[in-house]
């Protein structure tokens, strides 16, 4: 342990000669940063994310060290797909949980340039999409948040609805228990249908979502039936509504139906996502917008205090 501090020690006080704002250089130590991370000598301006985190390094412009750090919610979280598969597979593995999603439509797996290293690319025209099955971890969840990347390709080629989906679930009944949309005037849509005949549902304005650009689009419902139920975040913010209503009688059960990232399993409806999606998450509580914030920024720089 004295050997592992002294090595963290002299490493740092020779970064306090490193001129500001200079890469000089990357050594992988033992003891360097507290998960493990190197410590990247000079000021660096890349941003913290994904391979940095557990990183390192001295800004001279504060005099402080920072460590790269995750600050995005892990209590609740349920199932996160990261979508980092290589092409020409048929698995999208849970990264927290055994609900690996298996790959629907035509072809294999088929892969892009993703917000976070790579993404899935699903064609609606292959009927593509990923089923998660029926575990009962993912029954009737309600509350719960939702929250992904997505990149459309087409915002027009959706039939029922004019509506492309990003995360649906089938029913007893055979209809939808609860799904989250992507519209074709750049909206987006949750709603979860009722025993009542008229179900709460929320739709954003127009022109959140474009295509060929990456989004980051959260959903989440508090479990009531409520006009207020149900909010959606655009890139860490909550969207305005351009419409929000509330349902009546009951929600419906789910239970032992599959459930899918681009389509609701054997409940065809022309409805599939056309592009890319990327590190979807799924939460069985409501997330606060400080929360779903968080997923949007990914890690960052964060003083290290030893």
């Amino acid at each position: 342990m004295m050997r592992r501090n002294s090595l963290l020690l002299i490493t740092l006080i020779a970064l306090l000669c490193v001129p500001a704002f200079t890469v000089q250089a990357q050594m992988s130590l033992d003891a360097s940063g507290p998960n493990g991370g190197s410590i990247i000598a000079g000021y660096d301006s890349r941003s913290c994310s994904g391979l940095l985190t557990g990183a390192m390094r001295y800004n001279s412009s504060s005099g402080k060290v920072e460590v790269c750090a995750s600050t995005e919610p892990t209590d609740g979280l349920i199932g996160h797909w990261q979508l980092d598969e290589s092409a020409g597979g048929s698995t999208a593995y849970d990264s927290v949980g055994s609900n690996d999603g298996a790959w629907q439509g035509t072809g294999n797996i088929d892969t892009l340039t993703g917000q976070i290293d790579s993404a899935f690319d699903l064609e609606h025209a292959d009927g593509n999409y990923l089923n998660l099955g029926s575990d009962t971890s993912l029954d009737n969840l309600g509350p719960l948040t939702i929250a992904a990347w997505v990149r459309p390709e087409s915002l027009t080629d959706y039939g029922f609805g004019n509506a492309g989906t990003i995360f649906a679930t089938t029913t007893n009944s055979g209809g939808s228990g609860y799904t989250f949309y992507v519209l074709n005037n750049g909206g987006l849509r949750f709603y979860v249908f009722s025993t009542g005949g008229t179900k709460p549902q929320s739709d954003s304005n127009s022109s959140y979502v474009a295509t060929g650009t990456w989004t980051h689009v959260a959903a989440t419902w508090d479990g009531n039936l409520s006009s207020a139920a149900i909010k959606i975040y655009v890139n860490g913010s909550e969207v305005s509504y351009a419409t929000q209503t509330g349902g009546s009688g009951g929600t419906i059960d789910d239970s032992g139906n599959d459930k899918g990232i681009g389509q609701p399993p054997s409940h065809p409806s022309s409805t599939e996502f056309d592009g890319g999606i990327d590190d979807f998450r799924l939460y069985d509580r409501v997330l606060s917008n400080s929360e779903i914030l968080s997923i949007y920024n990914g890690s960052s720089w964060a003083n290290w205090e030893g």
